[in-house]
């Protein structure tokens, strides 16, 4: 591996073109982007005028190669000196975007007394925001994929933005009337799709569970929208990855893959090890270590030390509530396992190992096989309770990762449960640039998936545990020998 070049001390500034000056379209002076994770280099990518600051020297040197040297540099964007020597006193739109709100705060803090006319900052935690609106900056929630709102906030400031989501069985608006709900003035509810459909609300429609809204609203006006419903509106949001820790191995699959997830959905990983297991404990605190170098956030929990029981037990006693739809934790975590063979008696008697350890979770469960990026994901949408949670996982994570979505249906037997879904996988690929591709299976729904998960194709398999349309082992096996990650929803 080549060593990073040596950085120059001062940075050189790109000079702006005359055919930049002219367009009314564009931001007429210096942007400045600080942060060179997915969303900053999403904006220099479109952003031609741009230059970026980044602190990781890894990072820098692999910008660099993108976008050239005069554009990317190495430095600390809460550094005052640095901020100067980057032109920020030139600087018309400074943007600031790291998934971590105390990083975020210290940079808008050396950022602020320069006065610059638009300052951006990417927040996580929602009350931060009315902080950032009180010091004349701009605050967005967004994730990686969905960067491209945010160029086109800057290039049209005064454009409102499309928000899209599924209305959820928690919601105080379920089965009531639009025209009851005191929506803000500010929002305005632009349609419904219900199954099928699509509806031009009046104040007479009745709301139902599973209604996607599409609604223009700055992100502001969302928050109290989301306030008004009683429910979560943006896409199903990661926020912790738990991964029980075996020792090395775990080191070199789950956490590493956890590592993955964690840099494109701002999720803290959880990492629960042994306590009493010297080797286990001491190699928890290395890892969190090197996670912190590399600005992942990842806690360490002793199983032993909160309640006898291992990971089932940590996850009874973490700081929500699984079982109340309203908070929807079964939405914000996950588990993400090593994969691991049955033993020949296991197989004798026709359990599995995956079936003991599922026994009594309500987490999704990750089984890792797949250490890039999830390009690819196979979908199979049936009628089952756990439907809804299964197609809010696959969306949200081929958001984060910009993926495909295949879909596997099966004629004959898709109710008006199963259309609703497979339009909004439809809806949802539109809204935010993902191809979705459907196959409706007229033979052996098994037999077509077992096809498509064999076909390596397919980085992530998402599949529901308790299904009715794909044989029991048949996933017994996809779960312990497929060739990628697989998503089980118990």
């Amino acid at each position: 591996m080549t060593s990073p070049p040596e950085l120059p001390k001062a940075i050189e500034r790109p000079k702006l073109q005359e055919d930049d000056r002219s367009s009314s379209k564009k931001p007429t002076g210096r942007i400045i982007i600080i942060g060179g994770g997915r969303i900053g280099r999403h904006l220099m990518k479109y952003l031609p005028r741009a230059i970026l600051i980044e602190s990781s020297p890894a990072t820098v040197h692999h910008l660099q190669e993108l976008f050239g040297k005069a554009r990317v540099f190495h430095g600390d964007g809460a550094n005052i000196k640095f901020l100067l020597e980057a032109g920020i006193q030139e600087a018309d739109i400074v943007i600031i975007t790291s998934s971590h709100d105390h990083v975020n705060q210290k940079v808008a803090t050396a950022v602020a007394p320069f006065g610059v006319k638009k300052v951006m900052v990417r927040v996580t935690n929602e009350e931060s925001f009315k902080s950032y609106k009180l010091l004349g900056m701009e605050p967005f929630k967004i994730t990686p994929a969905l960067s491209a709102k945010l160029v086109e906030r800057i290039y049209n400031p005064d454009m409102p933005h499309v928000h899209e989501f599924i209305l959820p069985a928690g919601s105080h608006a379920v089965g009531r009337k639009v025209g009851d709900l005191n929506i803000p003035d500010e929002v305005t509810i632009v349609s419904i799709l219900r199954g099928q459909h699509l509806e031009v609300p009046d104040p007479a429609f009745k709301l139902r569970i599973g209604d996607v809204l599409t609604v223009i609203a700055s992100d502001e006006a969302v928050l109290k929208l989301e306030k008004l419903l009683g429910a979560r509106l943006d896409m199903v949001q990661l926020r912790r990855i738990y991964v029980p820790f075996k020792g090395k191995r775990t080191i070199k699959y789950a956490l590493r893959e956890a590592f993955v997830l964690s840099k494109y959905s701002a999720a803290e990983v959880t990492l629960v090890y042994d306590g009493r297991n010297a080797e286990q404990k001491s190699l928890a605190k290395q890892m969190k270590q090197i996670f912190a170098l590399q600005d992942v956030p990842l806690t360490i929990k002793d199983s032993k030390s909160e309640v006898e029981g291992g990971l089932k037990r940590v996850l009874r006693a973490s700081d929500c509530e699984p079982k109340d739809p309203k908070n929807g934790c079964l939405l914000n975590d996950c588990v993400m396992v090593d994969p691991e063979k049955s033993s020949l008696f296991q197989q004798f008697i026709g359990v599995s190992y995956f079936e003991q350890f599922i026994q009594g979770m309500d987490r999704p469960i990750i089984i890792t096989g797949n250490m890039n990026p999830y390009k690819s994901i196979l979908l199979t949408i049936d009628g089952s309770d756990s439907s809804d949670l299964l197609v809010a996982l696959a969306v949200e994570v081929a958001i984060l990762f910009g993926s495909r979505i295949h879909i596997l249906i099966r004629v004959g037997e898709a109710d008006e449960k199963t259309e609703r879904l497979a339009q909004y996988v439809i809806r949802a690929g539109h809204l935010h640039g993902l191809q979705v591709t459907e196959q409706h299976i007229e033979g052996n729904p098994t037999l077509e998936f077992v096809d498509n998960v064999k076909s390596g194709e397919f980085d992530l398999v998402v599949i529901n545990w308790r299904s009715h349309v794909i044989k029991r082992d048949i996933l017994r096996k996809v779960v312990e020998y497929g060739p990628r990650s697989i998503i089980v929803v118990p």
